[in-house]
């Protein structure tokens, strides 16, 4: 009878470690799943800070060259008026001039 009891108590306590080394497994499992998850999300975050760098320089630089480009424009318009009216205003002195000889010229006769 001791022999028995003692078999079942053998073959219990295996069971029971197996249970019990089951349920240990699968908590690592879920430990293991979840700190994975974190990696993941912490990649997935870090790669889309990564692309939305990349997207920010692009557009800054982009926005930069466009500025340029105006502000060529703007120069070169600004030089062409300005050429544009010092030309007018050296024809208008000219004139002035070819009228004031013509006018000391009549006198003179």
């Amino acid at each position: 009878r001791t022999h028995a009891s003692i078999q079942i108590q053998k073959i219990w306590r295996g069971y029971d470690q197996k249970i019990q080394y089951g349920f240990v497994l699968l908590d690592i499992i879920r430990v293991q799943s979840v700190f994975r998850r974190f990696l993941d999300v912490r990649r997935a975050n870090a790669r889309l800070n990564g692309i939305v760098k990349i997207q920010s320089v692009t557009r800054i630089w982009t926005a930069m060259r466009t500025v340029a480009r105006c502000q060529n424009a703007i120069v070169t318009i600004q030089s062409s008026m300005r050429k544009s009216l010092a030309v007018k205003h050296a024809t208008r002195q000219r004139k002035e001039l070819v009228e004031m000889d013509s006018d000391v010229e009549v006198d003179s006769n």
